[in-house]
């Protein structure tokens, strides 16, 4: 007999997105000395020299950005203040827990299955180019009608649009893992596809949405250069990008979890 999985309640995009916006005030000050915390050392990492120090700076900021990413997530899957206390959630977010430990062993494995299925992915469409026989010299120049037949090109165009959207749609899966590690209590890597099953594309346009304003603010900054983009590519990933993403995921994880996934 066929053993079916159980149904995940379909995500309201417009209802998540809504309860986010709501959230991320608190997100910022429940987390706020670690996301200062994870700035100050982004800040002075970008703008000591290379070497001993440059490096020990950038340890530091992996941790400190580790704890952020812990405390912004129990404020976003706890339903209350009171739960994310209970869930482990420090003074201003400061805290290096054993949720922290299971965060990173999660985050590498599933980077490591995704890096995996990207590499194939990327793979395939190399060996369809390969084979396709379209003429490299004719791509080079702009010449599009003596690259080769229609076909051939509408094929390999299509499997190129698949290769950016397949290691997307796999990342916005594997995303479900930071909330329900911190939520559940244990280590949850590729399990966490079983829970996003069937919200991949609210969750695509739900991370791309919370990911405009940061990413805005990252290319004006670009702009300018210089010292000046440093200091704020630190404070906009700190205080912007990651705890927007969080909140996002947290009150997502609300939205589908189902009694089988706080056991």
């Amino acid at each position: 007999m066929s053993q079916e999985h159980p149904q995940r309640p379909r995500l309201s995009l417009a209802a998540v997105v809504h309860e986010t916006v709501l959230l991320l005030p608190g997100v910022w000050s429940g987390a706020a000395y670690a996301l200062g915390l994870w700035a100050a050392i982004g800040v002075a990492a970008a703008l000591s020299p290379s070497g001993g120090l440059g490096i020990g700076l950038a340890l530091l900021g992996g941790g400190a950005g580790l704890m952020a990413m812990g405390a912004c997530l129990r404020i976003a899957a706890a339903d209350d203040p009171e739960g994310a206390k209970a869930l482990g959630l420090g003074k201003g977010g400061l805290q290096m827990k054993r949720a922290e430990l299971r965060l990173l062993g999660a985050a590498a494995l599933c980077l490591l299955f995704w890096a995996i299925v990207a590499s194939l992915v990327g793979l395939t469409v190399l060996a369809l180019f390969g084979g396709s026989e379209l003429d490299v010299a004719a791509i080079q120049a702009r010449d599009w009608s003596s690259v080769g037949p229609a076909w051939r090109v509408a094929v390999v165009a299509l499997v190129g649009v698949g290769a950016i959207i397949i290691p997307l749609m796999l990342a916005a899966r594997l995303a479900m893992a930071g909330p329900a590690t911190v939520a559940q209590g244990r280590m949850v890597s590729l399990p966490a596809m079983a829970i996003s099953r069937g919200n991949v594309v609210p969750l695509m346009l739900g991370l791309g949405l919370f990911s405009l304003p940061g990413l805005g603010l990252l290319g004006v900054l670009a702009v300018f250069g210089g010292a000046l983009a440093a200091i704020g590519s630190a404070i906009t990933v700190a205080w912007l990008l990651v705890p927007m993403w969080m909140g996002f995921l947290g009150v997502a994880y609300r939205a589908v979890r189902i009694d089988a996934d706080a056991r």
